[in-house]
């Protein structure tokens, strides 16, 4: 896939999922790290629309599982289905190098870091959201103090979230499930015991999963 088609491409896609499903609402109280305001909006990447159908369809579509009626009722996702193992990121990627440094050093899909930055902050170092998150990957401050990472610094706000990331899927057991603690914070998944239909998070790991498949 081309630079520009795979730019052509994800914005479509995730246009259409708003357009259809809505924007991800302002995060809850509990959140580490909160999605930028209007995000998928204007940013570079775009990619081929969702077929109009059933959003359960929409899941089992990104996750090549087939119907998705036979998840269980609290995680639509299931186990970990997203390739951690992808070593490159399309040609033009902003920040690309670093995508690839962090994930093979922490075992997280290049591809799933860049869709990340993409839907958070449209690949924005100066993002700020509502809740206070900041830069690129919109670690909250608590967060990043945490990670010892600076969230305005590409490199180290990247790294910071492969990390997150990475313990995030040690604790729960899939991708999926990592990447909803990393939107809603991981207390509210544990609560949950997964991911809730119609959830924020499931809003938030479709868009981050539509995003990834159109840059592969």
């Amino acid at each position: 896939m081309s630079a520009l088609t795979a730019v052509a491409s994800v914005q479509a896609r995730i246009a259409s999922i708003e357009s259809r499903f809505g924007a991800i609402p302002t995060p809850l109280p509990d959140t580490t790290i909160a999605t930028a305001p209007s995000i998928g909006q204007t940013a570079a990447f775009s990619a081929e629309p969702v077929a109009d159908t059933a959003f359960t369809e929409v899941f089992a579509r990104a996750l090549g599982t087939g119907s998705a009626t036979a998840a269980p009722a609290t995680n639509p996702f299931g186990g970990s289905t997203t390739s951690t193992t992808n070593t490159t990121v399309p040609a033009g990627t902003p920040f690309a190098e670093e995508f690839v440094a962090a994930g093979q050093r922490h075992g997280i899909s290049p591809t799933i870091l860049a869709a990340v930055g993409f839907v958070e902050s449209s690949y924005r170092t100066d993002a700020v959201s509502p809740a206070g998150a900041i830069g690129l990957m919109q670690l909250m401050p608590a967060t990043a103090a945490s990670l010892g990472v600076d969230p305005t610094d590409p490199s180290s706000a990247i790294d910071g979230a492969a990390r997150l990331l990475n313990d995030f899927r040690d604790r729960f057991g899939s991708i999926e499930l990592a990447l909803a603690a990393y939107n809603v914070g991981p207390g509210t998944i544990s609560n949950a015991g997964g991911i809730t239909p119609g959830s924020q998070a499931e809003r938030y790991v479709t868009k981050v999963l539509a995003t990834e498949q159109g840059m592969r």
